[in-house]
Formats: structure tokens, C-alpha cells, sequence
């Protein structure tokens, strides 16, 4: 049974389209400010170290899905409660946690304070659901999803980093996101988005750019869209608590 139909959306394919970085880079906190006004994107985290300050004024007077994005990797980062408390001064009190640079995946002991913290805040954290074909995935990274056995609360069912499906051309990474949707089965599917205003950063431009064609709108048309907020609010009205 797939975590869509656990949260009530039946055989639907449920999608969730999330940019991470939000806060990291002027460019970037224009392209994510901008898609989830417009509704082309459904969530985003928000990376505690850059420009955070002027994304999270802004943001805060909107009812958006805004997440932290747990650093745990670089070394000049700070606790998990920090930077939790350090966007819930700015006025967003994040709605869920997921990782920079995947560092859930690298260490148990991250696992541990990652799982145990969204736990104490009573917030979801992004977890795949553990399958064979995501297993395999993760073990040509060198990542592992050991420290996930035996977690109870939401995981999606499937979930990709757009930047990683390739693309050295806008025509080409259209090519690719395109194949990707076409070939999505039913259930919860996250899709990671990197998007920028900036020109030169001109794959993370394509992927903000993606969500202009008629095409990839077009082909979006026939699907069901979630949030984080939206699946906690199901979860805990759900019987699987």
C-alpha cells in the first residue's frame, strides 16, 4: 500500500515539487519566492546561512510550505535547535526538516538527531519509503537508509533530484523531466528542485525556466499536488498514528 493511499489520495499520483536552498543566494531566494507565489512549486527549506534574513521577511507574511533545511555537514554550521529557533525568531516557524547536501544518509548519529528532533517538534521530516529499487540507488552513492528502519512517521514513495537526471541543454533537461513524469506510478513522489534567476547559474535557471513551457504544464495538468502541511494534517487525522 503506497503512502498516497495511507494519506487518503487513493491511486493518485501525488506530487510534491520542493526547492531546496531557499536563503542560501539572492537568485535563488527570487526563483523560490516567486514559484510558490505563483503556485509552481509546492514547498520549499530554507538554508540558515547566506541571505536567510531577507527571504524569511518576506516569506513570513505568506501562508507557504517552508521547511528547514538541516546543515549538518558544513563546518561552519550550528545545531539542529539553533537553526530552528534561528527562523522561528524571523517570524517562519519551519512546517518540516529535511537535509543539506544529504547528510541523513551518510551518518546514523545525524539520522538519530534528525528523526529524534522532528519527533520533539512534532513536525514531519523528509524520509523515502525503503524499497529495493531505492536501496540499490542509494548504495551506487555510497548512501544508506539504515538509520530509517522501524520510523513510523510520513515517508514518500518515491522521490528524485531533478539536477541529477542530467540535461546539458534547457532542451535536454525538458527532455529528461518529461520522461521522469511519464514514467511516475501512483503514490507520493517528491521531486528536488534547484532553481535560480540567475542567468549564469544556467542549469538551476533551466529548472526554474521548465515551469514556463507549455509543455511541462501541460503534462503537470494531470496530476494531484501536496504540501508538507497538507500530509501532516492527513497523517494525524489518519489511523496509522
Amino acid at each position: 500500500m503506497s503512502w498516497g493511499s495511507h494519506l487518503g489520495f487513493n491511486n493518485e499520483k501525488v506530487l510534491l515539487l520542493h526547492a531546496d536552498d531557499a536563503g542560501s543566494d539572492p537568485y535563488i531566494n527570487t526563483a523560490i519566492f516567486e514559484s510558490l507565489k505563483q503556485g509552481i512549486i509546492q514547498s520549499c527549506s530554507v538554508l540558515v546561512r547566506g541571505y536567510p534574513d531577507k527571504f524569511l521577511f518576506k516569506i513570513r507574511d505568506y501562508d507557504h510550505d517552508v521547511g528547514l533545511h538541516f546543515n549538518a555537514r558544513d563546518s561552519s554550521s550550528f545545531g539542529i535547535d539553533a537553526q530552528h529557533k534561528y527562523m522561528a525568531k524571523k517570524g517562519v516557524v519551519p512546517s518540516h526538516i529535511d537535509s543539506h547536501g544529504g547528510s541523513i544518509f551518510f551518518d546514523p548519529r545525524i539520522t538519530k538527531v534528525y528523526r529524534e528532533y522532528a519527533k520533539y517538534k512534532n513536525i514531519p521530516c523528509f524520509v523515502p519509503e525503503i524499497k529495493i529499487s531505492t536501496l540499490r540507488r542509494f548504495r551506487k552513492l555510497g548512501l544508506h537508509l539504515n538509520g530509517f528502519r522501524g520510523y513510523k512517521g510520513i515517508r514518500v514513495d518515491y522521490f528524485y533530484i531533478l539536477s541529477m537526471l542530467g540535461g546539458e541543454s534547457f532542451e535536454e533537461k525538458k527532455r529528461n523531466f518529461l520522461m521522469l513524469l511519464d514514467g511516475l506510478r501512483p503514490g507520493i513522489t517528491k521531486i528536488i528542485l534547484h532553481i535560480s534567476s540567475n542567468l549564469d547559474h544556467r542549469k538551476w535557471y533551466w529548472e526554474w525556466e521548465l515551469f514556463e513551457d507549455p509543455d511541462v504544464l501541460d503534462k503537470l495538468s494531470s496530476f494531484t499536488f501536496t504540501n508538507w502541511k497538507e500530509m501532516w494534517s492527513r497523517y494525524e487525522q489518519s489511523s496509522i498514528l
